[in-house]
């Protein structure tokens, strides 16, 4: 798919650092919880610096594109925000990884799964890891990591 591409209604489509569902979640939501992790930036600024951090340069046509987006296309683009995805991706993550250890949060049919959670032990270790490392990116108050792994 392209940066400016939409996938049909009923199927999977995950964007971001996080593999957020576009689909998982309503365009508000998505608008309230990147207005409350940024809330010095506007919705416009947010789409900017998920552009940028997705390799397309202001002022090109693709950026301009992303940034002045609607529909099912905004909300895709704020969700790759790694903030915004990764803040509610938590949700559906601690729910089917953590307090269920559904199969398909695990095993070694994935190049990636294999390395980071070839089972639950070791995804569970790997979901440590990364709250390690988003709780030196953002300081505690911030609220950014509000899953049930605490290391504190």
């Amino acid at each position: 798919m392209g940066p400016l591409d939409v996938c049909a209604a009923g199927r999977a489509w995950q964007v971001g650092i996080s593999g957020v569902q576009v689909p998982n979640f309503s365009m508000a939501t998505v608008q309230n919880t990147s207005a409350s992790i940024h809330s010095t930036l506007t919705e416009a600024q947010v789409l900017g610096a998920s552009a940028t951090q997705a390799g397309y340069a202001a002022g090109t046509s693709t950026y301009n594109s992303i940034v002045n987006s609607s529909g099912d296309l905004r909300k895709s683009w704020l969700l790759r925000n790694h903030a915004v995805g990764i803040t509610l991706q938590e949700s559906t993550v601690t729910y089917e990884c953590v307090t269920n250890g559904y199969g398909w949060c695990y095993g070694t049919a994935w190049p990636t799964t294999a390395q980071y959670a070839p089972n639950r032990t070791e995804a569970l270790e790997s979901i440590r890891e990364l709250k390690a490392i988003m709780d030196g990116l953002a300081p505690e108050s911030s609220g950014f990591w509000r899953g049930p792994i605490r290391s504190r």
